[in-house]
């Protein structure tokens, strides 16, 4: 259930559900002995987690693509950009967690290569979220749910062998790290996850992003730094607990959150494709997407 606070402004507003139970046992911070992230200081609670997030930080490397991975497919940005935002429609629609939305973008760049028409990019997107969605969560959504909002274009039968093509692309693996997780754990540790339009701000970041291939040629944890970053910049609070406990470069982030709020203005702009603008415009999101404009 979501209970009910009060912002700085004595106004009554609802704490949002959090997503996932990692966020509820994140609360200590990284371990000295750990070289190379000296920043952090040993916490002697929650030492699985700790280990998890610095296994994250580890596999990284391996879970980010390289600066030109579009040139190597058919696709081109503005297509990408289309596509991914009918993708968040669908997610929209049937509720599916933002995590698993991310880890569906992931493994639809990844997997670009194995279009060979343009009009297979969108396929490959919602069949990407139709399967992190099945081996993730405790329901599935039938596929004859999904065809009927595509008009006609696609039968099940091109589903499923999409699905084959992705599952031998990806060798069975449809976990992909994404910023969910790197969110929770900043927001938690910097001591903001009771500040709603923070937490609010941070995913609308996000949900941007994904709309760029940045988001898939930079690791997830300096996205998740970087949305947090530009949230807290946007609302004039202090960052400084934030850049002591990143793991990236307050220099690195900073330069980017310039290029960041451009983006987002971009799809602002925009007449049509504007999806998480309309998302992050609920009085349930605080309408926070309109601080960022």
């Amino acid at each position: 259930m979501e209970s009910k606070n009060e912002n700085e402004s004595g106004l009554e507003i609802e704490k949002p559900v959090l997503k996932s139970t990692l966020i509820k046992k994140l609360s200590g911070r990284f371990k000295t002995e750990y070289e190379k992230y000296p920043r952090f200081q040993r916490s002697t609670e929650d030492d699985y987690q700790e280990e998890y997030i610095i296994l994250l930080y580890n596999e990284e490397p391996k879970n980010t693509l390289t600066l030109d991975f579009l040139s190597a497919t058919i696709i081109t940005e503005n297509l990408r950009f289309i596509v991914v935002d009918r993708l968040f429609k669908i997610q929209q629609r049937f509720r599916i967690p933002d995590n698993e939305y991310y880890m569906a973008i992931k493994i639809m760049d990844a997997a670009l290569q194995i279009c060979s028409e343009k009009r297979e990019c969108e396929l490959l997107a919602i069949t990407s979220l139709w399967m992190v969605h099945k081996f993730n969560s405790s329901s599935t959504i039938p596929i004859n749910h999904i065809v009927p909002l595509l008009d006609g274009e696609y039968s099940e039968k091109a589903f499923l062998d999409m699905e084959r093509k992705v599952f031998s692309f990806v060798n069975f693996n449809l976990r992909k790290q994404e910023p969910s997780t790197f969110i929770e754990y900043y927001l938690v540790t910097a001591n903001l996850i009771d500040k709603e339009h923070i937490y609010h701000g941070s995913f609308f970041v996000c949900d941007c992003l994904t709309k760029f291939p940045m988001f898939s040629y930079m690791e997830s944890s300096f996205l998740a730094e970087l949305a947090i970053f530009t949230t807290l910049t946007v609302f004039k609070e202090d960052y400084t607990r934030l850049l002591s406990i990143m793991r990236n470069s307050s220099h690195t982030v900073k330069m980017s959150q310039a290029d960041c709020l451009q983006k987002i203005r971009s799809i602002y702009r925009r007449r049509y494709h504007r999806e998480p603008f309309l998302k992050h415009s609920s009085m349930s999101r605080l309408r926070i997407s309109k601080y960022f404009v």
